[in-house]
């Protein structure tokens, strides 16, 4: 079959408004392709003669209406066609024009290879996700001695009284902008059994073809049949053959123009929200049920859609920018079920911009499935915000509608890393968006943000997919807001902010966090004598415990450590994001750059803090290959810039093979297990440009989630370091307990006082040791506040460390003490 594109004809060949009747011999090597119309301009017509080689002949440009007759002799490959070519708007798919049909009656005879039907072009299939955008696609009717090669059925169609096997081919070809890019070839083949054409015999055939049935089936065995239908006609295809073909009938019939956009707008009754409703071209179903009800919640459902948006938020105060706006956040909560791709966020518009496009639009997507960025996004850096890890990016749209007419204009995005959905799957969401933040960092990242606020709202959007989602919290809110301000997050359970401290012996260090406290963490074995930890979340936005060396001086280089390497072993059942692997921190660097956090991922799920992120190189550690990243996590309004380092294990080598199934409890447990040779990571980090001057504060061994539930059993975690900082060296224990110290440091004063008052006080993160709990139970019995007034007599040199332990405390003017 012939591999050429519309509107890629040379210059020279665009001389040709027809071809002539007759049969024409080949005269030069270059490849013949000729484009005209019928006399009453109601038909397209091509010819195609692969290299000029033997003769073709063709009358399509000088007979009126879809009639044709044309012959070959020993040609290479040819190909013949009338039929229409569409003007339709971009994005205008096949069942945007309802039946498309074709009525042919025609006399053929082939020798060799050759087939006839429908043929046609269909281009930007994936208007999101960039490849493959062209398909090419035949409904071949009749045909000599061919069948699409190397191909497996995909299914069958049955079309009147004929049944067609359903192919798809990938090819790459030359002759498709740009070069080199895979485009596929699709077919519905008519069975051996009922094809009409023999050898070397003239047939009369004819019949009508329901095209758009062929194009419903495609669809359904999973062929990709979302772009836009650009031309159909009817065929004829040689190949090293001869023959002839005289076309008496082609009534080509392609149904109504592309339908209207449906959209609804409204505001709810009295408190500021509004709502939006977008489904273009009214093709397949939705509902929403937030017009009626107060507040941002609502509810919204779409089938078999091309592109749907729901959206309910507010306007802004009218000619304020954002900077005029502090504290603009949304609060929600949600249950999402996507069928395809989807995502939902944050969106709105700036007006009045001074820059070069004075309107801008702008997402924050906090959650996603099967989604990519739009083609031509120029990613920008990354920041932290609400404890997520957000891409920047900035693509510039040409002619396009806009709330202030068609014209050039901006998108920002800033595109969450963390919260992607299974298809099929459900899952629920209450979390914050800190909108001025991401003004911020857009502001940083050099994007002109000048303009005024014009809206905020909480949106889902689906493209060519179905799906749901229920929002039962929605609310937005800024620091002058009139309205009640948001709620604050949830403190679930037994969440915990921060937890910290040191083994009993001396020889680890442990830390456990869980950003917003959202949700419950639990850490046991924090006072083993070795690196050994268990671990359980629930419900968690996003936490993280590590276990290994906290360096208490300014440290050493990493070269000046030597070896380091941790050795683990782990059992990891989980549902949801996460990853694992040795964390830490560099401080101190000769340059002056501010503290860089590292990673070294040895195995994730779903794991995608760095989307599109370009890697610097790569690193071997223990037969593994690890990809090698620098990000920017620099706060909005920081003066310096901040790093972290990444060294991600490739998908391939990936521990956790990227499987974890998100459900609402974590059943399949993984052994997990490496050698991770730290120093070997960071020589590459250098080796890649990265400045690796800095002291090292930190190695220890972490298990970080996001969005998940599940639990963790590290049974061997042993990190070594050739020349541990001699002010790092594992410190003796006691012989006996210290009186009144607390937090173990080798003398009593205040902050021995301060700790066990926030300790009876049960602030979560006032964390005391065993030998801190001896040490502080000075008074016999429970520890109680008698225990903390004693230790405050005892700094203040009221009771003489050999009094204790007391029975009770002393009385006022006890003579003894």
């Amino acid at each position: 079959m012939n591999k050429r594109l519309w509107g890629l004809m040379s210059a020279a060949m665009l001389a040709f408004t027809t071809v002539p009747g007759s049969v024409c011999a080949a005269d030069s090597s270059e490849t013949v392709w000729v484009t005209g119309k019928s006399p009453d301009g109601s038909y397209d017509c091509e010819v195609w003669n692969d290299q000029n080689i033997g003769e073709v002949g063709f009358d399509g440009a000088e007979t009126e209406g879809g009639a044709f007759s044309a012959e070959w002799n020993g040609i290479h490959n040819c190909f013949f066609s009338k039929g229409h070519v569409l003007q339709s708007p971009e994005y205008a798919t096949y069942r945007h024009f309802g039946n498309i049909d074709c009525d042919y009656e025609m006399d053929f005879t082939a020798s060799g290879v050759s087939g006839y039907g429908i043929h046609g072009w269909i281009e930007n299939c994936n208007p999101v996700n960039s490849r493959p955008r062209q398909v090419e696609f035949y409904i071949v009717d009749g045909y000599n001695e061919f069948r699409p090669g190397g191909s497996q059925s995909l299914g069958q169609i049955t079309d009147g009284d004929y049944t067609y096997d359903i192919y798809r081919n990938c090819l790459t070809s030359y002759e498709i902008t740009p070069p080199e890019i895979d485009y596929y070839q699709y077919y519905s083949v008519i069975s051996e059994a009922q094809n009409p054409v023999k050898e070397n015999e003239t047939v009369s055939v004819g019949r009508k073809i329901d095209i758009d049935k062929h194009f419903d089936a495609w669809r359904a065995v999973g062929l990709n049949m979302n772009g836009q239908l650009r031309d159909v006609s009817f065929y004829i295809d040689g190949w090293n053959s001869s023959g002839k073909a005289k076309l008496t009938k082609n009534e080509l019939n392609i149904g109504t123009e592309p339908a209207p956009d449906y959209q609804i707008l409204g505001s709810t009754s009295d408190d500021g929200y509004k709502y939006e409703v977008w489904n273009e071209k009214k093709l397949g179903e939705i509902s929403f049920d937030g017009r009626e009800n107060d507040g941002g919640v609502f509810s919204c459902k779409w089938d078999d859609t091309e592109y749907t948006v729901f959206s309910k938020g507010r306007f802004i105060p009218s000619g304020k920018t954002y900077q005029e706006l502090p504290g603009l956040c949304c609060d929600y909560a949600l249950d999402y079920t996507p069928h395809g791709t989807s995502y939902f966020g944050i969106h709105g518009w700036f007006t009045d911009c001074k820059g070069e496009y004075p309107t801008t639009e702008y997402f924050i997507m906090d959650g996603c499935c099967d989604w990519a960025l739009p083609e031509g996004t120029e990613l920008l850096g990354s920041t932290v915000i609400d404890g997520g890890c957000y891409a920047l990016y900035r693509v510039v749209l040409a002619k396009a509608p806009t709330i202030t007419g068609v014209q050039d204009y901006c998108q920002y995005w800033s595109v969450g890393g963390n919260s992607v959905t299974k298809v099929d799957t459900t899952r629920s969401f209450d979390l914050r968006i800190s909108i001025d933040e991401h003004f911020k960092a857009w502001e940083k990242a050099g994007l002109d943000m000048s303009g005024k606020l014009y809206e905020a709202s909480f949106f889902v959007e689906g493209h060519h997919s179905s799906g749901e989602a229920k929002i039962t919290k929605n609310q937005l809110s800024f620091s002058d807001d009139p309205q009640p301000a948001a709620a604050a997050l949830p403190q679930n359970g037994t969440s915990v902010k921060r937890i910290s401290g040191r083994t009993a012996d001396g020889t680890y260090d442990y830390e456990v966090l869980n950003y917003d406290r959202v949700g419950a963490v639990s850490f046991d074995d924090a006072e083993t004598e070795d690196g050994a930890f268990s671990a359980e979340w629930n419900d968690i936005r996003n936490c993280m415990v590590s276990k290994g060396h906290v360096f208490q001086t300014a440290g050493k280089t990493y070269k000046e450590l030597g070896s380091i390497c941790c050795k683990y072993k782990m059992e990891l059942s989980q549902a949801g994001v996460s990853c694992f692997g040795v964390r830490g921190r560099l401080r101190n660097s000769e340059s002056g750059q501010p503290e860089t956090e590292y990673y070294i991922i040895d195995g994730f799920s779903q794991f995608v803090p760095l989307r599109n992120a370009e890697s610097l190189g790569q690193v071997k550690d223990g037969g593994r290959t690890y990809d090698i990243f620098r990000i920017d996590v620099s706060p909005a309004d920081a003066p310096e810039t901040c790093y972290q380092y990444w060294s991600i294990i490739i998908d391939r080598d990936n521990h956790a093979k990227n499987n974890f199934p998100i459900s609402d409890t974590a059943k399949i447990i993984y052994e997990l297990g490496g050698w991770i040779s730290v120093d070997k990571h960071f020589k590459a980090w250098e080796d890649a440009g990265l400045e690796m001057n800095g002291q090292v504060g930190e190695v220890s061994f972490f298990i970080e989630n996001w969005q998940s539930t599940g639990k963790a059993k590290v049974t061997m975690n042993n990190i070594e370091i050739a020349n541990l900082p001699e002010a790092d060296a594992v410190p003796q224990p006691s012989a006996e307990a210290i009186t009144g110290d607390i937090n173990c440091d080798g003398r009593t004063d205040v902050s021995d006082a301060v700790l066990l008052a926030r300790y009876l006080n049960q602030d979560a993160e006032a964390v005391m040791t065993d030998q801190g709990k001896v040490q502080a139970n000075v008074i016999k019995g429970e520890l109680d506040s008698e225990d903390l007034s004693a230790i405050l007599m005892f700094i203040a040199k009221k009771i003489p460390a050999d009094r204790f332990p007391l029975d009770s405390l002393p009385a006022a003017g006890d003579a003894s003490v």
